[in-house]
């Protein structure tokens, strides 16, 4: 219902509805920030579980044998590569490299225009040596490269290439399909296996149809590119230096859970934070923390603060790469001991933390996704009850303006009565006193 503003009352009736509407919504107001706060807890908690899960998956990373067996290998000549994985045996491997591997490779004896014909009969007839080249290279059935070589202007040659290298291999085009080229193929390059060699009264040959003898040694793969007259020594030795980036980068995640934790949970005198009062992510913090620190009875180092990882009195966690390294340097089953083992019933600190994470992080009964779910449902409550004040707000609106209206109509009406009476009675005749004078 439209609004009558001052017609009879000069009040303006569209201000007053508006000022006493905005009385009506101030519990409804509440409500939207209470949701507010409650939605940034939601998002809170899903950053945390976020965290929490990151450390997780460092943990995953860190919880194989392999990951504490690592190798790594390294080379005496930058054009020998060497790669290894954790079942290689530590120790060195020194050879010569006597050849690299080549694919056999040919070309035409006889020069052409790119745009001449090169066969009249078989697979090419007809084709200009630029056609028969782009036939060649997409027939994936001949194991062949083509290319169009220009050795003098306006004169090329064929070249054509077997695309695997080593003694065996060949090149899957006959020289007969270019028949009007009649002088044949010449020989580039002669396919031929890699070889190297260990010295000694009768050298050890090791022949690769590629560039890489793979499981040279147990776990050992090395890459050749260049013939070597010195003698190349690959070693491998534990990668204790990648071990220890690992823990440190796990540490790193883990710390940083924490501190979010701590300013989610912070409180003082005057202020609290969002989740100040959840008291079992404060439960949380410290059970991390006895994780990391609490007695190893199957390690003769006992806590994690012998092997890099220290506590400060404020209770900060923090990471000692080179500590870490040394300690483990000087015993590393203890220090293995420590974090993980095989066994999986024996406890350690990684067996401790992931059984921590498990219960901040699954899926369905987390206390991370069960919180951030009640959060949820309570943010899904004060929707349904907003929208429930707007039908409210909206009826109680029309309910003002309708009051209103009537009022001014009726007292737009009272005034049109009185105006007329008031006219009435000044036409009344007009007479003198009674008797005269």
């Amino acid at each position: 219902m439209a609004s009558v503003d001052g017609i009879a009352t000069g009040f303006n009736t569209t201000q007053m509805v508006a000022s006493l509407m905005a009385a009506e919504r101030v519990p409804q107001n509440q409500l939207r920030d209470q949701k507010n706060i409650l939605s940034r807890q939601q998002s809170a908690y899903s950053d945390l579980k976020s965290a929490y899960s990151k450390v997780s998956d460092r943990l995953d990373t860190l919880k194989t044998a392999d990951t504490w067996q690592r190798r790594t290998a390294t080379s005496s000549d930058t054009k020998v590569a060497a790669t290894v994985n954790s079942d290689a045996a530590i120790g060195q491997f020194t050879f010569t490299v006597d050849q690299t591997a080549a694919a056999h490779a040919v070309y035409t004896a006889d020069t052409v225009a790119a745009d001449d014909i090169v066969s009249d009969t078989g697979t090419y007839a007809g084709m200009t040596a630029t056609e028969a080249v782009t036939a060649i290279n997409n027939d994936d059935t001949l194991d062949t490269t083509a290319a169009l070589i220009q050795t003098a202007p306006g004169e090329y040659r064929i070249q054509l290439s077997a695309k695997n290298t080593g003694s065996d291999s060949s090149v899957g085009v006959d020289a007969s399909e270019f028949d009007r080229l009649t002088s044949g193929f010449t020989t580039l390059t002669t396919g031929r296996d890699a070889q190297i060699s260990v010295s000694g009264d009768n050298p050890l040959v090791i022949t690769s149809n590629t560039n890489t003898f793979d499981d040279v040694m147990p776990g050992l793969d090395i890459t050749v590119t260049e013939r070597s007259t010195d003698a190349v020594t690959v070693s491998v030795t534990e990668d204790v230096d990648g071990l220890a980036d690992d823990m440190a980068a796990l540490f790193d995640d883990l710390i940083g859970a924490l501190n979010r934790v701590d300013s989610l949970t912070e409180t003082n005198g005057t202020t609290s934070s969002l989740l100040s009062s959840a008291s079992v992510l404060r439960r949380s913090e410290n059970n991390l923390r006895n994780a990391v620190f609490n007695e190893v009875s199957s390690s003769t180092l006992s806590t994690a603060s012998f092997a890099g990882v220290d506590l400060s009195r404020e209770g900060t966690i923090s990471f000692d790469k080179q500590k870490f390294i040394d300690a483990y340097n000087g015993d590393p089953q203890a220090v293995k001991d420590l974090f993980f083992s095989d066994d999986t019933t024996q406890e350690t600190v990684f067996s401790r933390l992931d059984t921590e994470l498990q219960a901040a992080t699954n899926f369905t009964s987390g206390y991370l996704s069960t919180s951030e779910d009640a959060v949820e449902q309570r943010v899904r409550e004060i929707d349904d009850q907003i929208a429930a004040w707007d039908i409210r707000l909206d009826k109680r609106e029309a309910n003002y303006r309708r009051t209103f209206t009537s009022l001014e109509t009726a007292l737009s009406q009272l005034q049109q009565q009185s105006n007329w009476l008031s006219s009435q009675i000044a036409n009344l005749p007009s007479y003198g006193p009674i008797g005269g004078t």
